[in-house]
């Protein structure tokens, strides 16, 4: 069901995202911030996926799929 969805760390991302956008709406957060945030999550995300390429599980997940 994950794999659907796009997996464990897209919905972890996605969801960092949107609480962090909560606290700007709240005010709890400025825009600024709430920018470098999701610039730390979107590297966090993009170097996650270079990783498990890299170590092999990426690889063994796409072959799952075909």
């Amino acid at each position: 069901m994950l794999s659907k969805l796009g997996g464990r760390k897209f919905l972890f991302a996605l969801l960092a995202v949107i609480l962090s956008f909560i606290l700007v709406l709240a005010r709890l957060a400025t825009a600024e911030q709430w920018m470098q945030f999701v610039e730390v999550i979107g590297a966090a995300y993009v170097i996650g996926n270079v990783a498990s390429k890299f170590s092999g599980q990426g690889e063994a997940q796409s072959l799952k799929k075909t």
